[in-house]
């Protein structure tokens, strides 16, 4: 009788408690694989490197360590490599994340911890511990930590993150090769930092320290050339702000002049997408600098001592203007439909009905691990650059010609999305939207009131 008691008991033990048992042991292991598992689609799938070219992208995607071979440094150890995965996560999947964690950051508030620029708030955050975990082990920080620490505190944008990212790459200024195009590369960055602060002369110093380095051979690098066209545009805009409008269009215009000799033949659809990139950015960065141009020289015209006449200022900014419009579409296209334009450096084709609603990605960039950052930046900011274009042709013929400002003016509306909720959604600001709504709305009621 006992022992089938017993028996009875062992069978209600293992009908009660084994199926909880084994379905907790199956959770425990699906946790573990799950874990395993994410962590080596991140090290090998979405932190892998990108291809190496002649045209140098993979150099300038972000490195968490691994360098050529991409993902994260063995020699760092494994807690140190996790963590370095999650601050990748934080940055590009926050909206996913649940930000429950008690610490806060070091430099913003754990209230604060929520809105677009969360991700960078996390992952500042994860790689402050990642460093401090290697310091208290008396292991060597890498340098591309502390730069991609820097870059995230730029992102964060508050005045103790700037300030200290400016102090963190001065330091690695002043420990790089002199006249190295590393030390440019750095520069850079430091006269960045200073033109949001408003220091004007660091501004420029270290933006004239960028344009000197040693180059390799006889001409510049791709990379080199990358790095050269967009210090002129920040030199471009700090001459542009001074009240020396003559230097700033001397200037503007010998930089552009540099600019386009970096644009050899234009490229074909057997071009490699690497070669088309950078031509595209290269002309884009070009049209900028003849937006600054053709402001300067409308601009001038309106001082004590214009040094071009309004009669000729006038026609000079609007073409200008327009050929940056049009050229801003022809950039746009590329990426957003993969070929090249057939009608591309035809000033005189900008047809508002042409202007894309949306900033999809072509499928080839898309997959490209080097070249989908670059690409989608390019979407974006030829969408900007085509819209301040049309916007200042509107502004300069609204008291020459309403029909051609008022068409400009379309043009830039039609570029910021129609509507401040479609233009959110393209990445433009509410007030640029609401600002050429309002010059539409002005001029109309002002042909109306002629009629």
């Amino acid at each position: 009788m006992r022992a089938q008691m017993a028996q009875d008991f062992r069978k209600v033990t293992t009908l009660v408690f084994l199926p909880p048992l084994m379905a907790l042991g199956y959770i425990a292991a699906c946790s573990v694989f799950g874990f395993i598992g994410v962590q080596l689609w991140l090290e090998n799938v979405e932190m892998a490197p990108g291809d190496v070219t002649p045209y140098g992208w993979e150099q300038e995607m972000e490195d968490w360590s691994g360098g050529p071979k991409g993902g994260t440094d063995p020699s760092l150890g494994m807690i140190p490599r996790i963590g370095l995965r999650s601050a990748w996560l934080f940055q590009n999947w926050a909206g996913l994340i649940s930000q429950s964690s008690s610490s806060e950051s070091s430099y913003i508030p754990r209230l604060l911890l929520s809105g677009p620029d969360r991700g960078y708030q996390l992952a500042e955050r994860q790689l402050t511990w990642v460093m401090r975990y290697l310091k208290e082990r008396n292991k060597p920080v890498p340098t591309v930590l502390i730069i991609r620490h820097a870059e995230l505190l730029e992102r964060l944008g508050t005045p103790r993150a700037l300030q200290d990212a400016r102090l963190v790459y001065t330091r690695l200024y002043q420990a790089a090769p002199p006249n190295s195009f590393e030390a440019a590369q750095l520069a850079l960055k430091i006269g960045n930092l200073a033109a949001r602060n408003d220091a004007d002369d660091a501004a420029l110093d270290y933006y004239t320290r960028a344009t000197t380095f040693n180059m390799d051979l006889a001409q510049y690098s791709p990379i080199q050339q990358r790095h050269l066209t967009n210090t002129l545009i920040q030199l471009s805009d700090f001459y542009s702000r001074q009240e020396d409008l003559e230097r700033a269009y001397h200037f503007q215009g010998n930089s552009l002049r540099q600019v386009m000799a970096f644009l050899s033949n234009l490229p074909s659809d057997e071009d490699t997408l690497e070669r088309r990139t950078h031509w595209f950015y290269i002309s884009h960065r070009a049209q900028v600098l003849l937006l600054h141009l053709s402001e300067v020289a409308y601009a001038q015209s309106y001082g004590a001592k214009p040094f071009i006449p309004i009669d000729e200022a006038v026609p000079l900014s609007v073409q200008g203007l327009k050929d940056a419009g049009n050229a801003s579409l022809d950039t746009f296209q590329t990426f957003r439909e993969g070929g090249i334009p057939s009608a591309s450096l035809d000033a005189n084709r900008q047809q508002i009905n042409r202007i894309p609603f949306d900033n999809t990605l072509s499928k080839p960039y898309a997959k490209s691990r080097s070249l989908r950052q670059p690409a989608a930046s390019l979407l974006r900011d030829s969408r900007r650059s085509a819209i301040h274009a049309w916007s200042l042709v509107g502004l300069i013929m609204e008291n020459v010609n309403a029909e051609t400002a008022m068409n400009a003016h379309q043009a830039a509306l039609r570029w910021a999305g129609m509507t401040v909720a479609d233009g959110k959604k393209l990445g433009v600001p509410e007030n640029e939207v609401i600002t050429v709504q309002n010059r539409i709305d002005s001029l109309q009621s002002r042909i109306n009131a002629k009629q």
